[in-house]
Formats: C-alpha cells, sequence, structure tokens
C-alpha cells in the first residue's frame, strides 16, 4: 500500500520523484519552463518531448512509465477476483477468503440460537 501511495504521489509531477527531477532538470528547463508546477502539466511535457530528451532523463521516464503501468488499479469485485486469479498467490488468497467466509458461517450457526433465547426470554 506504502508503494502504491508512492507511485501515485510520483505520477502527480516531477519534482515528488527526487531522481526524475534530478535527471531531467535541464530538460524541464529547456521544453517545459513555462509550464506550471503542479498536477502532473511538466510531467505530461516532458512524455510528449518523447525523443527530443536526454538519455538520461528518456531512461528515467521509460522506467517511471513501466512503473506506473505495473500498479494495480482495482474498480470493483470483478476487477478485484481478476487480479486475484491472474497473481501468483491466487489460491492462497482464495483459500484465505473461503476461510474466512467459513468462519463467519459457522459464527452464525453457533450464535443464532443464544440470540433466539434471549429474545424468547425477554418477552416472558
Amino acid at each position: 500500500k506504502q508503494n502504491k501511495r508512492i507511485v501515485r504521489e510520483g505520477q502527480a509531477d516531477i519534482h515528488v520523484d527526487r531522481a526524475l527531477a534530478f535527471a531531467c532538470q535541464a530538460d524541464v528547463l529547456k521544453y517545459c519552463n513555462d509550464i506550471p508546477i503542479g498536477s502532473g502539466k511538466q510531467l505530461k511535457c516532458l512524455l510528449s518531448m518523447g525523443k527530443s530528451v536526454t538519455s538520461q532523463c528518456q531512461a528515467i521516464l521509460q522506467k517511471r512509465q513501466e512503473l506506473w503501468e505495473s500498479v494495480s488499479n482495482v474498480q470493483g469485485v470483478a476487477d478485484l477476483t481478476e487480479h486475484i486469479r491472474k497473481s501468483n498467490n491466487s489460491f492462497y488468497l482464495f483459500s484465505v477468503i473461503l476461510l474466512i467466509l467459513c468462519i463467519m458461517f459457522m459464527a452464525g450457526c453457533i450464535c443464532r440460537p443464544y440470540v433466539r433465547y434471549s429474545r424468547v426470554r425477554k418477552y416472558k
């Protein structure tokens, strides 16, 4: 979760990512100096420059793009199950989910008579 937050913040703008800011400092001054800081505008400017940026900046930008693509974006239960299914640990994750559901079912079966008994006793 911490890594995901850091990656998302790195997408916010170039100055959040220290290595990227250092590698692309000259390119920002050359190509994107007139663009305001924030909301990823300078980062988008550098990405739109493509091959015009220095090789060092280009290499870091490529690594960051791969990192951003590797972060999964789960939008619901269907996406969650799809990500779990594609995971290397899918058997373990499904087993844990099934175990939790079984424990909840057993707790409901065990506790139900006590709740019913206390309701009946309350009305007597």
